[in-house]
Parts: structure tokens; sequence; C-alpha cells
């Protein structure tokens, strides 16, 4: 089973494919359960658009992704998947100020009541990725 969250913009510095990050080169702060381990196949994709000549354009968009290990009985029996979610506070966009203790909102993967993923949007926010960006 594989829990993943895709956004973008993303990183630039990004471990390669079938590697595992080192310190500080990916994101910091994901909540994994047990037999659940990071997607090392796909970090995420580069967007760039068919004949543009300008590279302000083109971006990383990243795949927050793991995969907890099935056993025969998920493909025998019903099981319970939920994802659960809580959305951010809303701060206008304009008000320029530092806003600590700001929720930043989740999302939480389970396979049978047990956790698979948990992603708090500060992990994302914090290092600026996932925002837009007006240039």
């Amino acid at each position: 089973m594989s829990a993943s969250y895709q956004f973008a913009p993303g990183k630039v510095n990004r471990p390669g494919t079938g590697w595992w990050p080192y310190p500080g080169q990916w994101y910091d702060g994901v909540h994994i359960g047990n037999e659940t381990c990071l997607n090392i196949v796909f970090y995420g994709v580069y967007n760039s658009f068919f004949g543009d000549t300008s590279p302000r354009q083109a971006y990383w968009s990243d795949a927050l992704s793991y995969n907890r290990q099935l056993t025969a009985s998920h493909f025998k029996e019903r099981h319970k998947y939920r994802l659960e979610w809580g959305v951010p506070d809303s701060i206008s966009e304009d008000e320029g100020e530092s806003h600590t203790g700001f929720n930043s909102g989740y999302l939480n993967w389970y396979l049978d009541d047990q956790l698979v993923m948990a992603v708090n949007g500060s992990i994302i926010e914090a290092p600026g990725y996932g925002k837009c960006r007006h240039e």
C-alpha cells in the first residue's frame, strides 16, 4: 500500500531515484507507522512546458511517498483504509507578519486503525515549499 502526498513547487536538492536521502536532503518530520518505509523509487518529477524557453516556468513537484507492507490477508479479507485531514488556519497573504502557533493543517493515513504516515503542513511550509510564488 502506498500513501503519498504530491505538491509543487518542491525541492531542487533531492535524493536520486533508488537512493536513501541524507540528513536535510528530504523532508524531515514525517511520522510513519510500523511496517512502513520511505518509497525511494519516487520522489517526484521535474515539470517543464514543451517548447518553453524560459527556465523560470519549470519546477519540481514532490511526492512524500511511503509504502506499507501488505500480507496475504489484505487480499482475502476486508480491511479499513482511512485518511484524516485538518485544514490550515486561514491567514491572508498581505498580513506580512510572523504567525507563531499557526495551524498548518495535516494529513494522516491509516490501515486498520494503525498509522501508516502522518504529514504536518509545517514541514512543507517551513522551508518555503508547496507555496505559490508571485513574480
